[in-house]
């Protein structure tokens, strides 16, 4: 409970210390809403799917500086109640090495998984703290490309939780992002290929994973946009046996960026 209350008064002052920049400055100031349907279920960052229909939602606000936050939510509807609330704070930002520059972004969250604030405390619960780093490049005019290696660490809030099994998982991976043009509104196709090597999360095997996010998003108005994609996760030995193995979901949702 104690480190739980440390983890929070740190999350707390970092985000107001970046706030009261607001009345200095508003540049780089921005809000967003995304909220998306999982009819067949979701996959999370190293292969495990959650196989049942669900909403996910994630609520941001840009702050000045490069600095953020955000709440995610995961939202079942096969069962009353939400399956996990993430708080998080981070900063994203830039510097030059070897004449490259080179993108970053750091952070750190709580996750409440099965949201058990006021019912039985914080015993599936888990700190998470994240760092990465990427080199954006053009090659043609409205096709962007983001090479980029990332690493998260995953904490248990109680070592004798129900999931007491910490760890981490490090990607390498490309992103793309294609300004397609004017399809009635305009269309933007963004794409995320990555390696993930998970070193046994939630009491998993130790693995290679194979990950892929496909996201169209079609802007049909100055502020609001149609969202669909697909995301797909393979072992890269094949089927292991915690579970996991070759996994597809779709998804569509609506964007709000203010």
């Amino acid at each position: 409970m104690k480190k739980l209350m440390v983890g929070i008064m740190v999350m707390v002052l970092t985000f107001g210390l970046a706030s009261m920049t607001l009345a200095e400055e508003d540049e780089g100031i921005g809000f967003n809403f995304t909220t998306k349907y999982h009819p067949s279920g979701w996959i999370d960052a190293v292969g495990w799917r959650t196989p049942r229909s669900m909403f996910l939602t994630e609520v941001s606000q840009d702050l000045p500086h490069g600095f953020y936050a955000y709440i995610w939510n995961l939202t079942g509807l096969e069962e009353s109640g939400a399956d996990e609330t993430d708080y998080n704070v981070g900063k994203t930002g830039e510097f030059s090495l070897a004449d490259v520059v080179l993108n970053y972004d750091i952070g750190f969250g709580y996750w409440d998984l099965r949201n058990r604030f006021s019912s039985g405390g914080p015993q599936t619960d888990y700190w998470n703290f994240w760092a990465e780093f990427g080199h954006e490049f053009q090659p043609v005019k409205n096709l962007n490309f983001l090479s980029y290696v990332r690493l998260e660490y995953l904490e248990p809030v109680q070592s004798n939780g129900e999931f007491s099994e910490g760890g981490f998982f490090t990607a390498l991976g490309l992103r793309q992002e294609w300004e397609v043009g004017k399809i009635i509104f305009p269309l933007t196709i963004e794409t995320d290929a990555r390696v993930v090597y998970d070193s046994g999360l939630y009491g998993g095997e130790t693995a290679f994973i194979g990950r892929l996010t496909i996201q169209a998003s079609w802007q049909v108005k100055e502020h609001l946009a149609f969202i669909f994609g697909a995301d797909s996760s393979q072992p890269l030995a094949g089927n292991l046996e915690d579970g996991r193995g070759t996994e597809l979901v779709a998804w569509a949702g609506i964007s709000l960026s203010i």
